[in-house]
């Protein structure tokens, strides 16, 4: 079972990165753990993908700290 936090990385993921999409079972732990490893990885240190990813992770932090 995957987790709201790794179903929004996937969001992420099919949005804002190119030619990225998710193509499995969005339920599996194993396929989304894998997926994310591979497109988050890239994105983390992609000259192209830096911004992109700073804004995901600064919008993951303040709706992770908004539900206090």
């Amino acid at each position: 079972m995957t987790t709201d936090r790794q179903k929004a990385a996937v969001r992420f993921c099919e949005e804002r990165l190119i030619d990225c999409k998710f193509r499995g079972d969005i339920d599996d732990f194993k396929q989304v753990s894998s997926f994310l490893h591979k497109n988050l990885y890239a994105a983390k240190f992609s000259p192209d993908y830096i911004s992109e990813y700073e804004a995901y992770r600064r919008e993951e932090q303040e709706r992770l700290y908004s539900k206090d």
